[in-house]
This record gives structure tokens, sequence and C-alpha cells, in this order.
């Protein structure tokens, strides 16, 4: 297995304090001159910290070193730590005994720029950063995977060109600045729109599509803020009936197969959607051992038969 195949680094800059910091020179000690002290300190480590806020009160630390005759200072000029996001594929940095010999110190140790001078540096830092593709498959949401298998499954289906869409109503009770009073079972949410063209949507994998419902998510309170001083070109609430959006809710949390309507819980409940006038799905659940089910206008008749089969292959694979 090659090198580049197991550590990537993902992204590198200088982290400065995040205050500021005192400017002077601070002359090394004798111990600090002695020849033989005289280097680098290599350590392999997966330290994550909050370097920014450290360096505030270790501020010589983001400094550099200077030379002056024959004695080194240290230039307190806040300029930053060198810091370095790598990633190892497949692996964790934990799984050090996985890691073949053959990976060479360089691959897993930082290393500057060079317009920066890597001999002045008082500490480099490489971590192992979060990986978009192996922490997705255990961080995600029920909706999130089905939504993405829907989404792409479809798109495939329909074989759609240009932009395609998917909303999703999420909830907004928690960035209410008054919450509606208790008791109310009102709608309470904003609509998430997330554009992508067909065929970025046809070659994504799930755990690609998952990390863009995920940032959706994630923009919410944000583009809610934005909606609610008026600060948007188009109203989110006004749904697309184009072909190539879809719109997907979750009923799953509403209680509807433990309520006793009077002669005891419902056997079925089925949404009446088929005289909305734009593409859209509902995520029901069913009583147990039942499992969960599709209700909706979600694809023509011409195209019904694709999107099952594509739904099969995506969840049979």
């Amino acid at each position: 297995m090659s090198m580049a195949s197991w550590v990537m680094k993902v992204a590198d800059e200088l982290v400065a304090p995040c205050e500021p910091t005192p400017c002077a020179t601070i002359p090394l000690s004798s111990i600090d001159h002695v020849l033989g002290l005289a280097f680098m300190l290599e350590m392999i480590s997966v330290i994550r910290e909050a370097l920014a806020k450290a360096l505030v009160p270790y501020y010589p630390v983001a400094g550099r070193l200077v030379s002056f005759d024959d004695r080194i200072e240290v230039a307190c000029n806040g300029e930053g730590v060198w810091f370095v996001e790598a990633a190892v594929a497949d692996r964790s940095l934990n799984d050090w005994e996985a890691i073949p010999l053959s990976v060479v110190k360089e691959e897993l140790l930082p290393s500057c720029p060079p317009h920066l001078n890597q001999q002045e540096m008082i500490l480099m830092m490489q971590i192992e950063g979060k990986n978009c593709k192996r922490d997705i498959q255990y961080q995600f949401t029920t909706f999130e995977v089905i939504a993405a298998i829907i989404w792409k499954c479809r798109t495939r289906a329909i074989s759609a060109i240009g932009d395609v869409c998917l909303t999703f109503a999420a909830n907004i009770r928690h960035v209410l600045f008054q919450l509606p009073k208790a008791g109310y079972y009102g709608n309470c949410v904003y609509p998430l729109t997330i554009t992508a063209t067909g065929e970025q949507i046809m070659q994504a994998s799930l755990a690609e599509l998952v990390g863009l419902i995920k940032d959706a998510k994630e923009s919410l309170p944000t583009k809610f803020k934005e909606w609610a001083s008026g600060n948007f070109k188009e109203d989110p609430y006004k749904i697309s009936i184009s072909y190539n959006h879809l719109t997907l809710s979750d009923w799953r949390w509403i209680e509807f197969y433990e309520t006793d309507y009077g002669w005891g819980i419902p056997n079925s409940i089925s949404p009446k959607t088929h005289d909305f006038s734009f593409t859209c799905g509902i995520l029901l659940k069913q009583p147990l051992p039942k499992d969960g089910v599709l209700e909706g206008q979600v694809v023509m008749k011409e195209h019904e038969q694709r999107f099952i089969d594509e739904i099969n292959k995506c969840v049979n694979v």
C-alpha cells in the first residue's frame, strides 16, 4: 500500500493566539544554547487542542527564533504555530499498530511551506482531522439516511438534467425567541432546501449526501434569522412545482398509532397527497412489527419501477 493512500494532509494554516499578546524579544538561557540540544524534537500525536487559546498564556511559542551574533532569542510576534490537519485512509491514528512501517515520517509529521522558515518555528503540530466519509457512518439520523437514499434513487430514476432540489421541514422551536405556549401542536417549521446538479447527486455517495443534509440542518439558525428579519431573496416557504424538486416531511414522531380514537388504535394511516401540485413524500411509522413507510407522489407513473429498482439496489448492496 502506498504512502499516499494512508495519510492525506487535508488543511494547513498558521494558528495565532486568539487574544492580543505582548510583543517582546526574550533571550534564551545558556542551556538552550548547548549545541547538543539544538535540534527539533519530532513527536507523532493525535491530540486536538484549543491551540489558539493555549497560545495566549504561552505566547512565546507563537513567536519565532531569531539569531543575534552567537545568541538565539525568541521574537514574540504572535505569528502563530504551523498547524496541519491530516487524515488516515479508512483508519484512525489510534490504530497505530496497523500503520505500515513503510510510511515515512514526512507523511506523519508537519512541514511548513517554503515562504515560512521551518528553522525559526518553535512548535508545529499535525493532528488527525475528522474523516466527511469515516465519521458520518457513525453519526447520522434515520431521516438523514432515508432522505439521502430517496433523493439519490429518485434522481437516477428520472435521469434528472440540470439542478435538482431537496426540501425538508426543520423544527425551529429551539431557535425561536418566544416559544409557543405549552400544548401548541401546530406547525413550527422552516423549509430547508439543498440544490445540486442531477449529475452530482447521481454520482455522490450516500455519506456525501448525508453530509449535505447535515450541513443544511446546521445552517438553520442563520437562515431562519435572515428570513425573520426580512433579509432574503426568495421566500423559502414557496415550494417549487418543478419535477426536479422533491419535498420530504417526517411524520414518524406524530403519535398516530398510539392514539385511541374511541374504538382502539388505527390499523393504517395514510396522508392524502395525490392532489398536491408538487412532488412530495411523507415518512410514516407503522405499528410494530411493521417497518416504516413512504407515502406520497415521489415519481410519476412512468418512473415508478425504475425508482423501486434503484431503491432495491441501494439498500441491498
